[in-house]
């Protein structure tokens, strides 16, 4: 994106945010389609492009409802259509303890969102030429990882009992979630979670604990995490896992550069994606949104959530003195960033200024359902996860860097086959409609991302303002 273009459309959203007021009452805004339309070239009108003004304020009422009722402290949701912003609102507070109102400069925790960023920049490492087939062996680049074993039982060192892993893991595994990884928090296989969680963290910690802070090098975390059995062959199985953490590895060793290094000249600068990083600069502290959890009881005030993560005390404070960034969870970033980001991804690869930073063939064969015969995340998942955060979605398959819909008819809501999409621990989402040229943000900090069933919601709501359809 062009300076001047990305300098407008800051000046607009700082215009449009609401700001602390005297009461340190945090305010509901919902920014109009007047306001949306007096911006520039950026922003539209709704009706220029097919989208309908009065449908889309149904989305406004949603963000200051889930506040109001003391669902979640804050929320913010932007769609663009034709590359064009033709919605934005947010409300609540981004830090309630001060008082502060989420604004469109406001500095989100991504989580997971941050593992398609991670995977596209893998994707342009392979048309570099620095690796020739998906099917490479992951070994070839991190040699920990060419003797793998599967669990069979035991929870301990002393019980624990493993086999050679019939295949060996590619970057096409890493890339689908099929490398026989898991995460400690989804408990696929207690068990191994129980290791994973003790034997590897990549960070960043939360809930104060500097002690556990940057332990290692991401080097180090991925030598770690070789170690641990896997949960089923490569290949077998879709768990959600680590593997995008892998991946930063990978472009380290193939690029010779740091993660955040990488993603910054690659992807971060030339989208103009300014305040996207692994780190909260302590001079936007201000800016940084406190991460809340979910409770099912209200407190005395009504309200269904506690604070888990100070800003003023986050780790995201501390600079990545070891360089443990993580690929799969680590960034930070704001709406306006995020925009950017969306913009990319619908114009397949494509920077504003016209730069092509992915081919849009690389793009396209990255959309595709790449799970092994067409499967969906159903039928291919795995069936013992007793974490309910994770779901494995009828008609829903997996690219290389998002979930995928397949099965237009068999899904639970209004959308297009070929949608991409995925979300975070703390309730974000995006998705990507390339048939109908949208591309929805919706952002809180609220664990866990399950707690309410407000993706489809937005589904509902985004679809319902169009004045055109262009098929499933």
């Amino acid at each position: 994106m062009c300076d001047s273009h990305k300098l407008r459309l800051w000046v607009l959203l700082r215009q449009l945010s609401p700001r602390k007021n005297e009461e340190t009452k945090c305010a509901a805004v919902g920014l109009s389609s007047s306001s949306v339309a007096s911006a520039g070239p950026l922003r539209t009108q709704p009706e220029s492009v097919g989208m309908n003004t009065l449908r889309l304020k149904r989305i406004e009422a949603f963000v200051q409802d889930i506040v109001r009722e003391g669902k979640t402290p804050m929320a913010t949701v932007g769609v663009l259509r034709h590359g064009r912003l033709v919605h934005l609102s947010m409300a609540g507070c981004s830090d309630e303890a001060r008082g502060v109102s989420v604004s469109t400069d406001t500095i989100y925790r991504m989580f997971s969102m941050t593992k398609p960023v991670v995977s596209v920049a893998l994707l342009m490492l392979y048309e570099a030429g620095r690796f020739e087939s998906f099917d490479e062996p992951v070994a070839r680049f991190i040699p920990c990882f060419r003797y793998m074993h599967v669990y069979i039982s035991g929870d301990t060192p002393e019980t624990l009992r493993t086999r050679p892993a019939s295949t060996p893991m590619t970057i096409k595994h890493l890339l689908t979630h099929t490398s026989g990884l898991g995460y400690g928090f989804v408990q696929d296989v207690p068990a191994v979670s129980k290791m994973l969680s003790a034997g590897v963290d990549f960070g960043p910690e939360l809930m104060g604990r500097e002690e556990a802070f940057q332990p290692y090098s991401l080097s180090d975390a991925v030598e770690r995490l070789a170690r641990l059995p896997l949960l089923c062959d490569p290949g077998a199985e879709w768990h959600y896992s680590m593997s995008t953490d892998v991946i930063g590895r990978l472009i380290e060793v193939m690029s010779g550069m740091s993660l955040p290094d990488y993603l910054q000249s690659h992807i971060f600068g030339p989208l103009g994606m300014s305040d996207t990083g692994f780190t909260v600069p302590e001079k936007d502290v201000h800016r940084f949104a406190a991460l809340y959890m979910h409770s099912e009881e209200p407190g005395p005030d009504g309200k269904k959530y506690f604070c888990i993560d100070d800003p003023i005390k986050s780790m995201y404070l501390k600079p990545l003195t070891k360089g443990l960034a993580s690929g799969g969870g680590g960034l930070v970033s704001t709406i306006p960033d995020w925009l950017q980001w969306m913009r990319f991804l619908l114009r397949k690869g494509t920077a504003e200024d016209g730069t092509m930073l992915l081919s849009p063939k690389t793009f396209d064969y990255m959309s595709l359902n790449h799970l092994p015969g067409g499967v969906d995340l159903e039928s291919f998942g795995a069936k013992s996860t007793l974490h309910k955060n994770v779901m494995y979605k009828k008609a829903q398959g997996w690219s290389l860097a998002f979930a995928v819909i397949q099965d237009a008819a068999s899904y639970d809501s209004v959308c297009s086959e070929g949608e991409l999409a995925w979300g975070s621990l703390a309730g974000g989402y995006l998705w990507i409609d390339h048939k109908e040229d949208i591309a929805v943000i919706f952002k809180t900090q609220l664990l866990p991302s399950a707690a309410y069933p407000w993706r489809r919601h937005l589904h509902a709501l985004v679809y319902q303002s169009l004045m055109e359809s262009s098929g499933i």
